[in-house]
């Protein structure tokens, strides 16, 4: 089967049973608060209309006038409080149904900075796509070709034109192939090649039974005469909906949609006097009221309820999202050097402060014939000041940044079903691990190196390992979990140093609190008779007297015990981690 359409496009091989997804809007409604005047605001007002398969429609207003906001009703995602219905096939659908046969584009252009074009394609492909891996690449390739972006292919994309990105993140849904795509304002930012071309690109998908969706700000001639339907929409009303032949006739050698909006709706001529606001306010509801009449008398039969073959997404399982984010991650680990380098180099301070500062008081110790009790009580605050808060801090601080830099990228993919939020936790905390086991191991070092004890001694020092590891790993999900709800880093840090507060007060004089487990796990790894309550309560209030620890043989088992309480907690963060994410994704407008 084969078809053409009216502008002599190049004939293409059409399914003979494409996917159809009928959207039928009813009487839509969209109010919000509107904070200046504290009064309702209507974005949307009684929008009723048919957008077909197999056509490719285009919504046409001034800024402001509820283009976008008729996009997110179509999606689900409400701004405000939306009335009336939106039909798929003659059938409700709610947001996660949608979310599998929609592709959205949205007009923010937001992208991983080090990831290049074909890298970001692969990734998104591997996410969406069950293809093998030499199938993901032609089909990366062909989009690649197809959007001209082969010269930028290897490049990153912070780097990237304002067009070159418009274009990525075209191509980023049409590797989906959704049945119905919207996309909000495609084009801009294009020349004029690129912007019909992807709009030739956008016309063949419609001929082959896609639903097609694009607000246009400013279409050339040439565009305007690709679309199949136009919807002109003002002050959140719709003035006209349907063939783009029958909206108005347009003199020759004019732009159709600037002929509209200059002459029929703001009622412009050549002479100079400008028409009063009253006449163009009383056109506009004039229009209007024609479009509801017309489409009151010409409301068509409705659609059967036919089903709508729904693209590969999010089909692979958690362990296959994992792998791939990681893969993800792992490139940006690599490219962000300094990052490394400064992480790198703060552990090696304060190694070498601790290690300096531990040297010192053994060798004036030596001297001065002290006890043995009072080095082991030194350490131990010295372990906690240079070792255990740092490792907390630190993670904790690096985990904020790194998730308020990328949590509107993760709105944006989790919300087109890129993945599940566990397996994007799970590889934000697996990537840094590496990094986080190799400084505690430097860690347990330069502190076993000063004990005297040699009994027991590897099991000591790996146990030490361990709890430094579950300790900065603490530090790195409670990062996490501050910046889970919010969307500015300083608003996260400041959330992230109160909960560490409360743990550190909670630590002092409870030994079953997150900080007040870690507390235990490091003190049974040295072997320590007293508890963390006990300990702190003493050096808080300076009783010199008591400030002695004293030690008892290393038990594996009891240690394990506190190691395994403490892995615990750290699993309860992550899961609150996670639903406060899920919930912050589904609040936001992406």
């Amino acid at each position: 089967m084969e078809r053409t359409d009216q502008t002599n496009e190049k004939r293409i091989d059409v399914p003979e049973k494409p996917s159809r997804a009928e959207i039928h809007l009813q009487h839509l409604t969209c109010i919000v608060p509107d904070r200046t005047t504290k009064k309702k605001k209507a974005l949307l007002v009684d929008v009723c209309g048919f957008i077909r398969p197999g056509r490719f429609t285009g919504i046409f207003g001034p800024s402001g006038c509820g283009k976008t906001t008729l996009l997110r009703a179509i999606t689900g995602k409400n701004p405000g409080v939306l009335k009336g219905s939106v039909l798929v096939n003659n059938k409700k659908m709610d947001r996660e149904e949608l979310k599998e046969i929609v592709g959205v584009v949205n007009q923010e252009d937001i992208f991983l900075r080090h990831l290049t074009v074909r890298e970001t394609f692969m990734i998104g492909t591997e996410l969406r796509k069950n293809f093998s891996l030499e199938k993901t690449r032609r089909h990366v390739e062909s989009v690649i070709k197809m959007l001209v972006l082969h010269k930028s292919a290897n490049t990153k994309a912070s780097l990237l034109s304002g067009g070159e990105k418009k274009r990525l993140s075209v191509g980023m849904e049409l590797l989906a192939d959704p049945p119905i795509l919207l996309l909000d304002e495609p084009l801009s930012g294009l020349d004029s090649y690129v912007a019909h071309r992807v709009a030739k690109r956008l016309k063949t998908l419609s001929l082959a039974g896609k639903t097609v969706v694009a607000t246009i700000h400013q279409p050339s001639s040439s565009i305007f005469h690709l679309l199949d339907d136009v919807v002109f929409i003002v002050d959140g009303k719709v003035v006209f909906w349907g063939e783009k032949n029958a909206a108005f006739v347009c003199p020759d050698y004019l732009n159709p949609a600037e002929f509209f909006f200059i002459n029929v709706l703001h009622k412009e001529s050549n002479d100079e006097n400008e028409v009063p606001e009253h006449e163009l306010e009383e056109n506009k509801k004039v229009l209007a009221k024609e479009w509801a009449d017309f489409y009151a008398n010409n409301t068509p039969e409705k659609s059967q309820e036919l089903r709508v073959k729904k693209n590969n997404i999010a089909k692979c399982g958690f362990l296959k999202q994992f792998q791939i984010l990681l893969k993800k991650d792992f490139i940006g680990f690599k490219r962000k050097r300094k990052d490394l380098v400064y992480s790198i180099l703060i552990i090696v301070i304060m190694i070498c402060i601790y290690f300096t500062i531990m040297m010192l008081l053994s060798n004036h110790m030596g001297k001065n014939g002290g006890d043995s009790s009072d080095f082991r009580s030194v350490r131990f605050s010295l372990s906690l000041l240079f070792i255990i808060m740092p490792g907390f801090l630190f993670e904790g601080k690096k985990a904020c940044a790194e998730l308020i830099e990328e949590k509107t990228i993760f709105y944006k993919e989790y919300n087109a079903g890129y993945y599940q939020v566990l397996p994007f936790v799970a590889s934000k905390i697996s990537i840094t691990s590496p990094l986080r086991i190799v400084t505690s191991f430097a860690f347990a070092a330069a502190s076993q190196w000063f004990v005297d004890d040699k009994d027991d001694a590897v099991p000591r020092f790996l146990s030490k390992t361990i709890a430094v590891l579950l300790t900065s790993t603490m530090g790195y999900v409670v990062g996490l979990l501050s910046a889970a709800p919010l969307e500015r880093f300083l608003y996260a840090i400041l959330l992230f140093f109160v909960l560490f507060s409360a743990f550190l007060k909670t630590g002092v004089y409870m030994d079953y609190s997150p900080l007040g487990i870690m507390f235990l796990v490091f003190t049974r790894a040295n072997g320590h008779e007293m508890t963390p309550c006990e300990i702190f309560f003493i050096l808080l209030n300076k009783k010199k007297e008591a400030v002695i620890l004293p030690e008892r043989k290393y038990s594996v088992s009891e240690f394990a015990k506190y190691a395994a309480m403490g892995t615990g907690i750290i699993s309860v963060i992550i899961a609150l981690c996670c639903w406060l994410l899920f919930l912050s994704a589904r609040r936001s407008k992406l």
